[in-house]
This record gives C-alpha cells, sequence and structure tokens, in this order.
C-alpha cells in the first residue's frame, strides 16, 4: 500500500510539472530595432471623463501618443478579452460603428524603409470605414498602414486584416498583404514591409502566414515622412474618413523585418499574456490535480 501511495504521489508530481509553463517569452524590449511599444497596461493616462489623453510609449523613443482633439479621445476598459486585459477603445461612442473617428497622434518617427508591426486587438467589420488600426503619414515618399475589417480606399468590400504600403515615388505603388477574417475576436496581427525584397507580409495568430504581395515597382527607399499625415491609431490621419471600431490593447514597431525567430517571441509573449491563462493558472490546476491524485490515495485501503 506504501509503494502505491508513493507511486500516486509521483505521478502527481509529474502532472504538475507538465502543467507548469516553459520559461516566459523575451519581452520586446530584448529584440533589436524596437520603435514603438504600446500596451494599455502602463502609460495609459486618463481625463476626468475616463477618456485617453496619452499613451505613453514604453520602448524608450518617446514616441508616446496623445489625444488632441477633445471631442475625439478614445476611451479605456481594463475588462477586455478572455483574459480581462486592459484595452482603449475606438468608436463606441454613437449608434453607427466606425463613425466616431476616435484616433490618437504622435510626431513622425516612421523615417525606416523596412518594419514590422505587431497589434493585439479586436476590430469589428462596418461600413463605411478605412478601418485603420495604425496610420502613418501620406504623400511625398510613402506610407505604412495596419487596416482592421472594414476596408481600405483600394479594397473597400474587404473584411479580412491587412498590412500596406505606399510608395508615391515611383509611379504611386501600394503594396497590399491581405487576407483573413477573424473579426469581433481577440487576435494577434502582424505585418512586415521588406523594401529591399519589394515585399509585404502578413500573418495572424489564428491563421499563420495569410498573405504576401511583391511588386518590383515599389520604391524600396521610400518611408512614411514627408506627407500630409502623421502616424495615428484609430483611422486614417490624411481624410479622418471613419474609423476602426473595436479595442487595442498593444501596438509594437521595429524598424526592420524580423527574423522568424524574433518574429515568433514576439507572438508568443502577446499570445501568453492576452490568448491563454497566466502562468499562475496553470499552476494552480497543477497543484490542484495533484492535490485530488494524493487525497484518493490516502483513501485507499
Amino acid at each position: 500500500m506504501y509503494r502505491k501511495k508513493i507511486g500516486f504521489a509521483l505521478i502527481a508530481t509529474m502532472v504538475v510539472v507538465l502543467l507548469l509553463p516553459d520559461s516566459a517569452p523575451a519581452e520586446p524590449m530584448s529584440i533589436d530595432g524596437l520603435q514603438l511599444w504600446l500596451k494599455a497596461d502602463v502609460g495609459v493616462v486618463l481625463d476626468e471623463n475616463d477618456r485617453v489623453t496619452t499613451w505613453q510609449d514604453q520602448s524608450g523613443q518617446g514616441n508616446d501618443f496623445t489625444g488632441t482633439n477633445e471631442a475625439k479621445k478614445p476611451g479605456y476598459t481594463d475588462t477586455w478579452g478572455p483574459l480581462g486585459k486592459p484595452a482603449v477603445t475606438f468608436g463606441f461612442r454613437g449608434d453607427t460603428p466606425g463613425t466616431d473617428e476616435d484616433y490618437l497622434t504622435a510626431g513622425e518617427f516612421m523615417d525606416f524603409p523596412s518594419w514590422t508591426i505587431f497589434g493585439v486587438l479586436q476590430a469589428q467589420t462596418h461600413n463605411p470605414a478605412w478601418g485603420m488600426c495604425f496610420f502613418a503619414d501620406y504623400g511625398a515618399t510613402g506610407s505604412v498602414w495596419m487596416q482592421t475589417p472594414g476596408g481600405s480606399g483600394h479594397e473597400p468590400d474587404y473584411p479580412g486584416w491587412g498590412t500596406q504600403a505606399r510608395s508615391s515615388t515611383a509611379g504611386d505603388v501600394t503594396l497590399q498583404a491581405l487576407g483573413g477574417n477573424n473579426e469581433n475576436l481577440p487576435e494577434i496581427v502582424t505585418g512586415a514591409l521588406d523594401a529591399p525584397a519589394q515585399t509585404a507580409y502578413l500573418w495572424s495568430q489564428s491563421g499563420g502566414l495569410l498573405a504576401t504581395a511583391t511588386d518590383e515597382n515599389y520604391d524600396s527607399t521610400a518611408t512614411a515622412m514627408g506627407g500630409g499625415g502623421v502616424p495615428t491609431i484609430g483611422t486614417n490621419s490624411q481624410w479622418y474618413l471613419g474609423g476602426m471600431k473595436g479595442y487595442l490593447a498593444e501596438l509594437i514597431i521595429y524598424d526592420s523585418v524580423l527574423s522568424e525567430t524574433d518574429r515568433l517571441e514576439v507572438e508568443n509573449y502577446l499570445s501568453s499574456k492576452y490568448l491563454v491563462p497566466e502562468p499562475s493558472t496553470f499552476t494552480l490546476l497543477g497543484i490542484g490535480l495533484a492535490s485530488l491524485l494524493l487525497s484518493a490515495c490516502c483513501k485507499r485501503r
């Protein structure tokens, strides 16, 4: 009987070990080239009406986003998603989805031709709207934006995610990597532009690589500086024509196309934070199961 108890105890211990997560994924700051890191659990400054006045950049680059229009400041919640995380909310003021144009802006910082953007968001399809999660400039040299469900000026009825870049110095060429449709659900979306290769990429946590787009006419030296717009979250900073309706919990930008290893590190960090139970939950599950097994072991004769 003693051996049986020891056996059950060993099994319970193994269960706990197996349920404990691996070491935590590397945080974005550990990867070179970080230019922007907005996360709703740190650095969100609210006014007396609980509207966002400033979303402070955690990358160390000082690229804070601010609500400069009193009537267009986004909101805030601390109970978004399956794990009840903080998020900044856009487009929930009025009765018409996506027409409220809540937005935040920053100074120009997208002065690099290649980039990788990560967004943790939940956006709803709406029409008419641009559905812009992030937009930077539009003019003399180029622009970059991440599209949410709801379409863009180039694909007005497209219901999925997209990452796009535009170079007006070489025949007004727009690279669009469009794909997927995970509306109304929390999603981790990654877009990248490899300027030398004149190629854009789009990934999602739920669907892997969704799309690529290549155009040899794209100006590989174009950056998102020098146009009429500024880096904007929530809508298109050139026309302010409709906007995103949904939640944004985290936005991360690097000044290059990350290696697959580094990209997966960031995606794993975001996934562990927003889409799967916290390590403490796994630990408690393991301890609880171990306790049940030990209790059953001790009761047996």
